[in-house]
C-alpha cells in the first residue's frame, strides 16, 4: 500500500519520539540504578556519543523539513507531480542541485520524455553552461533516445573537446564514458573509420574496464566486418582490449560485479545488453590467436 503524506509524516514524528524517549529513559535509569556519582561519571564519559546522536537526529529533521514534498512524491510514485515539482525548483527557482537535476533527468528518461530533457539542456546552455559538462552523459543520451544520432555525435564531440581543453583525465569515470558514447554514436551514424579510431584507443588505453571491454567487442563484432581492409589492425586492438579486461577482471563474476555498479545509472542501463554480449565474447569465446 502506498503511504500518503500524513502517514509518512507520522512515521517520521514517531521516529523522533522513539529516539528522544530512549535518551530520556537512558538518563533516568542510569541515575536511578547507578546513583548520582556513578551516573555522573557515565554521562561525562558518554556525552560525545549522546551529542552525536542528537546531531544526527537534527540533521535528519532538517533534511526531512527541506525535502518532505519530494520524499512524499517519491513514496507515492506520483511521477507527473514529481516532474512538476522538480521543474519548479530547478527551472523556475534556479535551485541547480546536482541531486535534483539527476533525479529530474532520470525521471524524464524513464518516461521516455527525451524531448523534455533536450529542453533542459537548452535551459542550461542559456542559464548555466557549466552544468552541460557536469551532466553530459544523461543529456547526451537523451539525443540517442530521441533518435537524433547526428546531434548525439555533435554533443559528445563538444564535451570531449571541452575535457581535452581542460586537460581532464579520460582514464576513469564519466570522462571515459563520454569518450565511449562519442565513439558509439559515430558507429551508429556509420562514420566507421572515425569510430574505429576512437574504439581502438579505448580498447588499448581506457582504464574504465567496462568501456575497454565494450570497445574491444564492437571492434571485432561490427567494425571488422564493415572495414575489412582494416580488419587485421582492428582485431589486434580488440584482442589487446580483451586481454586488458581479463587481467583487470579475471573472472566473469568480477565483470558482473562491475556491471552491477553502473546499473543504477542511465548510461549503464542503456548498454546492459551490449555488456552481456561483450561478456560472452570476453570470457566464453576462444579467439583463434589464443588457442594453444
Amino acid at each position: 500500500m502506498k503511504l500518503n503524506s500524513v502517514k509518512l509524516t507520522s512515521m517520521f514524528i514517531v521516529f523522533n519520539i522513539v529516539i528522544l524517549f530512549f535518551l530520556m529513559a537512558l538518563g533516568f535509569f542510569s541515575f536511578h540504578t547507578l546513583g548520582f556519582d556513578f551516573a555522573g561519571t557515565f554521562w561525562r564519559s558518554s556525552w560525545p556519543i549522546i551529542l552525536g546522536m542528537l546531531v544526527i537526529l537534527g540533521t535528519l529533521d532538517i533534511y526531512w523539513a527541506m525535502n518532505r514534498r519530494l520524499l512524499v512524491l517519491l513514496q507515492q510514485e506520483d511521477w507527473p507531480a514529481l516532474i512538476q515539482y522538480l521543474e519548479t525548483r530547478i527551472i523556475q527557482k534556479g535551485h541547480y542541485s546536482s541531486r535534483l537535476i539527476r533525479l529530474l533527468a532520470q525521471t524524464y528518461l524513464v518516461h521516455s520524455n527525451s524531448a523534455a530533457l533536450i529542453d533542459l539542456e537548452h535551459h542550461f546552455i542559456e542559464k548555466k553552461p557549466r552544468l552541460l559538462e557536469k551532466h553530459a552523459l544523461v543529456l547526451g543520451i537523451a539525443r540517442l533516445l530521441h533518435k537524433d544520432i547526428s546531434g548525439g555525435v555533435q554533443f559528445f564531440s563538444a564535451r570531449l573537446n571541452f575535457l581535452r581543453a581542460a586537460r581532464q583525465e579520460f582514464a576513469r569515470g564519466d570522462a571515459s564514458w563520454i569518450h565511449w558514447y562519442y565513439g558509439f554514436t559515430l558507429l551508429l551514424e556509420q562514420q566507421f573509420p572515425l569510430s574505429a579510431d576512437q574504439l581502438m584507443h579505448l580498447a588499448r588505453k581506457s582504464h574504465e574496464v567496462l568501456v575497454a571491454g565494450l570497445a574491444a567487442f564492437y571492434l571485432t563484432d561490427t567494425l571488422c566486418k564493415v572495414l575489412p581492409e582494416q580488419s587485421t589492425e582492428l582485431y589486434a586492438a580488440a584482442l589487446e582490449g580483451r586481454r586488458r579486461v581479463r587481467k583487470a577482471l579475471p573472472t566473469l563474476a568480477a565483470w558482473n560485479k562491475e556491471v552491477l555498479k553502473i546499473q543504477v545509472e542511465i548510461y549503464g542501463i542503456i548498454m546492459l545488453q551490449a555488456l552481456r554480449d561483450a561478456e560472452h565474447w570476453i570470457y566464453e569465446e576462444q579467439a583463434p590467436q589464443e588457442e594453444s
